[in-house]
């Protein structure tokens, strides 16, 4: 029994001290304020200085403009002590010392036993002047005289075709052959271009015909083209009309419907701002806001303006328009007219205090109130 005491005992000291550790983060969470400065110049210096601390933490952030443009950097403390640093913006110069350089590639040395481009020209030059002089002297070059013979040279000696009847040596010399009537190559150049039977004014007539067929097959399919692309444009014209007709038709039903949904809710709307949990929600909302408002804005500040529009009319003009503001502002910001020379410089600092706790603790009241969820409720069926 006693030992199951003391286990109990044991338990119970864990449990409330883990409940007192939560209690205790709770409590500085409400209560412990987070605290902020921010500060900065524009000018011959341009820069900007934010800290944002809570409790034994801090966040830092330094923007400050450079020859090389603009730097940035943020630093979170713990303790006093820097625990990260994070480059925002700009170039960070250690990099460059870490960074190995790249090897260098070799060169690759070229070599070849190949001729020059010069002289693989002159060869298939050379080349192809050889072949030309072969078939100049092939066997057969061409035909002579309107006769029908033919001179052919070959390539051991002269080979001579006569009329009709004719002889003539072979190649080698030893042998001949009879040639009656047309050559052989005549007979070809006849097989392949026609027989020349046909008179001229057949051909004409023949021409002039198929002619004329073709003439006439070309402009009646034409005009059926035509009139089938004319049917089309018009089947055509006549869907998209159709298409318009009904997309006007269907966009003046939207707007009907929109229009008595709006009203609806216009009639619902004025019904849900009349009851009166729903107004008495709507003014805790407002204190609510002004005590955040109140919360974030700065305690104290300090800020020194310079600036001028190059004519006193023009400085004048704006210096009156912000004069209009004054009581909202003579505490924190002092104004000073450039009347003469188009400039501004600023000089400025602020810090304050936001209490989590001012804006947690009602915030969570006006959640758990009645009116609250009624007026929730209400507006879910609007």
């Amino acid at each position: 029994m006693g030992i199951f005491l003391t286990i109990l005992k044991i338990l119970g000291i864990v449990l409330a001290s883990i409940v007192g550790l939560l209690l205790l983060i709770i409590l500085l969470v409400l209560f412990v304020p987070v605290t902020y400065k921010v500060s900065g110049e524009y000018g011959d210096k341009i820069g900007g200085r934010v800290k944002v601390g809570w409790l034994f933490a801090s966040a830092t952030g330094n923007i400050k403009k450079t020859d090389d443009g603009m730097d940035g950097i943020a630093k979170l403390k713990v303790f006093g002590i820097s625990i990260k640093k994070i480059r925002l913006m700009g170039h960070d110069d250690t990099e460059d010392k870490h960074k190995v350089k790249p090897k260098k590639e070799k060169k690759n040395k070229k070599s070849g036993t190949g001729k020059a481009p010069d002289e693989r020209t002159e060869t298939g030059n050379s080349q192809m002047s050889d072949l030309e002089n072969d078939l100049v002297n092939s066997p057969v070059n061409g035909l002579k005289n309107n006769t029908g013979a033919a001179d052919t040279t070959g390539i051991n000696g002269n080979v001579r075709v006569g009329e009709t009847g004719g002889k003539a040596d072979s190649i080698n010399g030893n042998e001949s052959f009879d040639i009656d009537g047309e050559s052989d190559i005549n007979k070809e150049i006849d097989r392949i271009f026609g027989t020349g039977d046909e008179t001229p004014e057949e051909d004409k007539t023949a021409d002039e015909n198929s002619g004329k067929t073709a003439d006439e097959d070309v402009n009646k399919t034409a005009d059926e083209d035509s009139e089938k692309e004319k049917v089309g444009i018009i089947e055509k014209l006549r869907l998209k009309a159709l298409k318009i007709l009904e997309k006007i038709s269907g966009t003046k039903d939207k707007v009907l419907d929109k229009k008595d949904t709006l009203i609806r809710k216009k009639d619902h709307f004025i019904e849900f701002l009349d009851k009166p949990y729903t107004k008495n929600t709507i003014a805790r909302g407002k204190k609510l806001l002004k005590k955040v408002f109140k919360n974030l804005l700065p305690r104290k500040g300090n800020a020194n303006v310079l600036f001028g529009l190059k004519t006193p009319e023009k400085t004048g003009a704006m210096l009156g328009k912000v004069c209009m503001f004054y009581p909202l502002y003579h505490k924190w910001l002092h104004i000073t007219p450039e009347f003469y020379e188009k400039k501004i410089e600023a000089d400025l600092w602020f810090k304050g205090r936001i209490f989590i706790g001012s804006m947690a603790i009602p915030a969570l009241f006006l959640v758990l109130s009645k009116d609250f969820k009624r007026t929730r409720n209400l507006a879910k069926k609007i």
